[in-house]
């Protein structure tokens, strides 16, 4: 597997990773045991704040990896046709 493959594919892991902890904690704090609890109430706006960063992140990362892996695919390219 080419390097840029793999730190795509550890992106990828890690931004699925992520999603299923978030989905977790969702379904924990989902409990309608828990809606009278405030410090619960702030804790999911808490989480759906974080939640929506991590994505934005884990989004740009990807987007970054792809741009680099091109990058150097081009570099490779222009190398071995000079």
């Amino acid at each position: 597997m080419r390097k840029s493959n793999m730190f795509s594919d550890t992106v990828e892991t890690a931004q699925q990773d992520l999603e299923k902890l978030v989905g977790d904690l969702r379904s924990v704090l989902s409990s309608k045991d828990l809606d009278g609890v405030p410090e619960i109430r702030a804790l999911r706006a808490r989480l759906e704040d974080t939640a929506g960063n991590a994505r934005d992140s884990a989004v740009r990362a990807a987007q970054d990896a792809a741009r680099q892996a091109k990058e150097a695919a081009l570099a490779a390219d222009r190398y071995a046709h000079d």
